[in-house]
């Protein structure tokens, strides 16, 4: 088993958000799992209507998708602290210190 996995291979650091049909590829699931992933609250993003008639559009945030690959990863110990610390990378400033305090609290539970 590899000691770190590299999510830059899985997810283009310039992308933002992803169509349901891009994470469904990403994930190795079909859109429909995805899209009630989504419906239930388990990857985040944004939904709207581009076109009056049309069918409702769905993005996935980077953010998002990367935090699920972390809570579902069936990996051992180090390969989730890797993707945790990937997943860290992404975020910068005001985040970060309240990512910061979070886990000072959870260390004092």
């Amino acid at each position: 088993m590899r000691s770190e996995l590299d999510l830059s291979a899985l997810l283009d650091s310039g992308r933002t958000t992803y169509r349901i049909s891009e994470v469904a590829e990403i994930i190795g699931m079909s859109p429909r799992f995805v899209e009630e992933r989504f419906d239930e609250g388990d990857l985040y993003g944004h939904e709207h209507n581009g076109r009056a008639g049309k069918r409702m559009s769905k993005r996935v945030i980077r953010e998002s998708l990367l935090a699920y690959l972390v809570r579902t990863a069936n990996y051992d110990s180090e390969m989730r602290l890797d993707l945790a610390r990937q997943v860290l990378d992404t975020f910068a400033g005001e985040d970060l210190r309240r990512l910061r305090d979070h886990i000072s609290n959870r260390l004092q539970d």
